[in-house]
């Protein structure tokens, strides 16, 4: 009997760590990017991810573990991923932060809208 029940509780140990080590955290905020090469901003949708995660989720090696990355998608296959280095507890926070994209072109990413210009 007490066998069984660890038996099946190894077996739930097993499986949620499965499950989680396969999942892709990530968080979707709202953000403004600023284009600093021609200071345009945008109003847009962003995924902030760590460089362990973003690796996992394209199967690579091409990120930085220790950065924070802003994804931003613009259209079906078109996207624009900044490396913002290594942030405080891994979030831009209203006031930005500064950050380069996979040229070397730099942006200005700050969570919130209200005021992107």
């Amino acid at each position: 009997m007490v066998f069984s029940i660890f038996r099946s509780l190894l077996f739930a140990l097993i499986l949620i760590t499965t499950v989680v080590s396969q999942s892709f955290a990530y968080e979707v905020v709202q953000v403004c990017a600023r284009y600093l090469n021609s200071n345009k901003a945008y109003t847009v949708e962003a995924q902030v991810y760590d460089g362990g995660d973003l690796n996992r989720r394209t199967n690579s090696f091409n990120y930085d573990y220790f950065s924070t990355y802003v994804v931003i998608f613009w259209a079906q296959g078109q996207a624009t991923v900044i490396d913002m280095g290594s942030l405080i507890g891994g979030t831009i926070g209203p006031f930005g932060a500064r950050g380069t994209d996979q040229q070397g072109r730099p942006w200005e990413v700050r969570e919130g809208h209200l005021f992107c210009f």
